[in-house]
């Protein structure tokens, strides 16, 4: 799981930059005629994690909720057939397969 820095570790966003969920995020990836985005976004944030279905590490949902424009149902719906998808096609025999190959210094296939 991806999560953020601790907050006193970082210095304030960049210009034009929201601090989400521990991230700097550009203002510009924030959808468009939502006044106070960050306390909304933050809110959604929390809402979508409190899903079991849900990415519970940050990166993934945060990335995952503005991808969807803020819109928590979309999110889930989004998540659940992501996870199906990942099942379906066997990604985590994939990933420890990877796993092993990236420790034993293998090249990777």
């Amino acid at each position: 799981a991806v999560d953020a820095p601790p907050p006193a570790a970082r210095a304030s966003p960049p210009e034009g930059c929201v601090r989400l969920a521990g991230f700097d995020v550009r203002r510009t990836s924030l959808p468009s005629g939502v006044s106070n985005a960050e306390a909304v976004c933050e809110a959604c944030l929390a809402e979508l994690r409190s899903n079991p279905g849900a990415p519970q590490d940050a990166q993934a949902a945060l990335r995952l909720l503005l991808g969807c424009n803020l819109d928590v149902p979309l999110a889930l719906s989004r998540a659940e057939g992501i996870a199906t998808w990942r099942r379906e096609h066997d990604m985590e025999e994939v990933r420890a397969r990877l796993r092993v190959q990236l420790a034993a210094g293998a090249r990777v296939e």
